[in-house]
């Protein structure tokens, strides 16, 4: 079998509470993007920008 193009998109988090250890095997086949956790204040400011950015193309009262 042979599997091309294909894109996959995944979040995990530590082990323990019912998640389970992730073998290097497996994670060897990804990129890996880790963060320290954010704070509401960032978190309330990136959101912001993004929706801000979305809205721009409407009209005032549907901003609202």
């Amino acid at each position: 079998m042979f599997i091309e193009d294909v894109t996959i998109l995944a979040a995990m988090r530590p082990p323990g509470g019912g998640s389970s250890n992730i073998t290097a095997r497996f994670i060897r086949h990804f990129n890996i993007i880790a963060y320290t956790e954010l704070n509401n204040k960032t978190i309330m400011g990136i959101f912001s920008k993004m929706t801000k950015h979305f809205l721009r193309r409407f009209n005032s009262e549907i901003v609202k």
